[in-house]
């Protein structure tokens, strides 16, 4: 699907505050687009993490299990728009599921959607944003003669507009296409003992070039980046469930409840179980 073929729906789109981490993963049954317009949060995917802060947004495909969290933020205002890229159901509701068992496949309203928008993404620093989600805010309350054709209007303006500053951002530098497929191999398997030499085999370099070139074009290196993948995990994990500490540090891919706690406190100022009953 292309861009001048896509006739989007919207189902819903209004400014929410989020006060208190999602208690599981959703699901939702269209796509779901998040602009947050202050504070942030954390998005949770069975492939990764990541933050989302004022000015920045989210895209989520239908099916996919995310869970959303506050953590340093403490809150979260950002308007979410609930759409699919063509008009097929238009009667059926917004509809959200936290219960693994109540989802189907079936469920899904359509799965139709250009190849930019068939995995999760976020974009940092898109203002573009904000006056059309305000406009398609007020036409969806109003509710007024053509809302519905002027709101389609508005959000393929918006979602074409996103589809760009994303093309905009993608690598095109050989050596900044191979640091995103290190990241996102990082993410996904940052439990596991991995290190410069394994990552090195992975991707048929020298730890030293490896490691270089990572830094080069992100300004940390692999240990590093490995070690903040692992923490963001655990901080998650601290505030939810009852894990013993050690417990988390093991699954995170920490070598030892010891060197878990060292790394903890050495990058956010706390040990873990003061990082623990503080969210709590």
């Amino acid at each position: 699907m292309k861009s001048r073929e896509f006739n989007p729906h919207v189902r819903f789109c209004a400014p929410v505050l989020l006060k208190n981490d999602y208690p599981k993963p959703a699901r939702a049954c269209d796509h779901r687009l998040f602009f947050v317009l202050e504070g942030g949060f954390t998005v949770h995917t069975p492939k990764e993490n990541r933050t989302v802060a004022a000015g920045g947004l989210l895209l989520i495909p239908p099916s996919v299990p995310y869970r959303l969290t506050l953590e340093e933020f403490g809150n979260s205002k950002h308007i979410i728009v609930n759409f699919d890229f063509v008009a097929d159901r238009i009667g059926a509701p917004p509809r959200t599921v936290f219960e693994p068992n109540e989802f189907h496949e079936e469920d899904i309203y359509s799965r139709e959607a250009p190849p930019a928008f068939k995995e999760v993404f976020t974009l940092d620093g898109t203002p573009f944003c904000k006056d059309i989600l305000l406009a398609m805010c007020e036409e969806m309350q109003n509710e007024r003669e053509g809302a519905s054709d002027l709101l389609s209007g508005l959000c393929k303006t918006l979602l074409t507009l996103v589809m760009r500053e994303k093309e905009r951002h993608a690598p095109t530098d050989r050596g900044d296409i191979l640091c995103e497929q290190v990241k996102a191999h990082i993410n996904t398997a940052f439990s596991t003992s991995i290190d410069n030499a394994t990552l090195a085999r992975r991707f048929g370099y020298h730890p030293y070039y490896l490691n270089s070139l990572f830094k080069k074009k992100t300004g940390q290196t692999l240990r590093s980046y490995i070690i903040d993948r692992r923490l963001a995990e655990a901080k998650s994990l601290l505030l939810r469930g009852d894990a013993t500490v050690a417990e988390i540090g093991q699954a995170c891919g920490f070598a030892g409840s010891s060197y878990f706690a060292e790394c903890f406190s050495a990058r956010l100022g706390v040990s873990p179980k003061e990082y623990r009953e503080r969210g709590r």
